[in-house]
């Protein structure tokens, strides 16, 4: 589940990270090459992205 949603991921960045968990966890567990997927580093991409987002007034920029 993510957030907002009960069924599909229609966000690209979500359908993103779960692409590079998953095929992080094929490589780690698997074929046994490569390192495990960190959560912090995606965690910390959303810090980042919150600190760039420009906040709408709903005035559509008038």
């Amino acid at each position: 589940m993510y957030p907002g949603r009960s069924h599909g991921i229609p966000d690209a960045r979500n359908r993103l990270v779960k692409s590079m968990s998953e095929m992080a966890w094929m490589d780690y567990y698997v074929r046994g090459m490569g390192e495990k997927f960190d959560w912090e580093m995606v965690l910390e991409t959303l810090e980042e992205g919150e600190e760039e987002a420009v906040v709408s007034d709903g005035a559509g920029g008038r």
